[in-house]
């Protein structure tokens, strides 16, 4: 599957060299791992400048244009890195909201 724009080969399954299969297969991997572990663990501990991060819109902008330039690259690492983010947003959103508790008053 290979796409052209303006007579250039983009967003293409097939790496253009042994460089950049190593990169590809790396990047792969290592975005694998990280979502074998936070998708498997409901309260993975995040660092706090990621937690902090978070808050700003911008940062979360800059989310996307990851996923978009990563699936540009390479639609396999593309999958990989939109996994992470969600986790990442998904987990975000959770943790950031206190947990509410329904608890039946019993009158007296």
């Amino acid at each position: 599957m290979n796409f052209k724009v303006m007579g250039r080969r983009v967003m293409s399954l097939k790496p253009d060299g042994v460089v950049d299969a190593t990169a590809r297969t790396i990047v792969t991997a290592i975005f694998f791992l990280w979502n074998l572990y936070e998708g498997s663990v409901f309260e993975a501990p995040y660092d706090k400048t990621l937690v902090k991060l978070y808050g700003f819109p911008l940062f979360r902008f800059v989310l996307i244009l990851l996923v978009i330039a990563a699936a540009y690259w390479c639609p396999r690492v593309g999958v990989m890195v939109a996994l992470a983010v969600f986790f990442y947003m998904e987990d975000m959103e959770k943790l950031r909201r206190p947990w509410v508790t329904f608890e039946k008053k019993e009158s007296s």
